[in-house]
């Protein structure tokens, strides 16, 4: 297929164009830029490895039928060299200890809050 000639299009149109082209290349670096575990804290595991986001991304999940309920999950400084985990919901969330090692975190109920 022959490249069109853009410089037969209007400034505005040739500088939209332009725009586009620069935001594209800057996604798919970004879509194409794999982290190692030991570069980033946050890390999806997918059948048997782990897959490294980027440091400090937010992972938000849907619980419920729409994204009015979700709950938001990042890694955030806490003491000299340590982070904690900072959990907040669309709605009230509440925790429900399963055990020692693990938590559940739902948005609560009308009738919880």
């Amino acid at each position: 297929m022959k490249t069109p000639d853009l410089s037969k299009l209007p400034q505005w149109a040739q500088k939209e164009i332009a725009r586009w082209k620069r935001d594209a290349a800057h996604w798919q670096a970004l879509a194409e830029r794999r982290y190692t575990t030991q570069e980033s804290d946050v890390a999806m595991t997918e059948g048997a490895g782990e897959i490294a986001l980027p440091p400090g991304s937010t992972i938000k999940f849907r619980v419920g039928a729409d994204w009015e309920h979700f709950i938001e999950v990042r890694a955030i400084p806490w003491r000299t060299g340590q982070k904690a985990i900072d959990v907040r919901g669309g709605a009230s969330i509440k925790i429900l200890p399963r055990a020692g090692n693990a938590v559940a975190i739902a948005i609560a109920e009308r009738d919880e809050r």
